[in-house]
């Protein structure tokens, strides 16, 4: 995906088993809804939240939600994601 596919109640799923430091391990296939998107994200910050649908502990602290960045921001970016249905 790119990043202008990223819109508020998108599908998304993992294309690949990412390990982002310092956050645990999330398996491809793990599935979830896009819940904010930042228009005029500043660098360094997120661009998107993805609620992740399963339960991961190492997200406790953000309402179950990974943080999706621009490629040269961050680990998880939104060529880690596909749409779904």
């Amino acid at each position: 995906m790119n990043a202008s596919q990223f819109r508020p109640g998108a599908r998304v799923a993992l294309i690949a088993d990412i390990a982002p430091y310092p956050l645990g391990a999330f398996p491809a296939g793990a599935r979830g809804k896009v819940v904010h998107v930042e228009k005029m994200a500043t660098p360094g910050c997120p661009i998107a939240n993805v609620r992740m649908d399963d339960h991961f502990a190492d997200l406790d602290d953000w309402d179950n939600e990974l943080q999706v960045f621009r490629p040269d921001d961050g680990e998880i970016t939104p060529a880690a994601f596909r749409l779904v249905e």
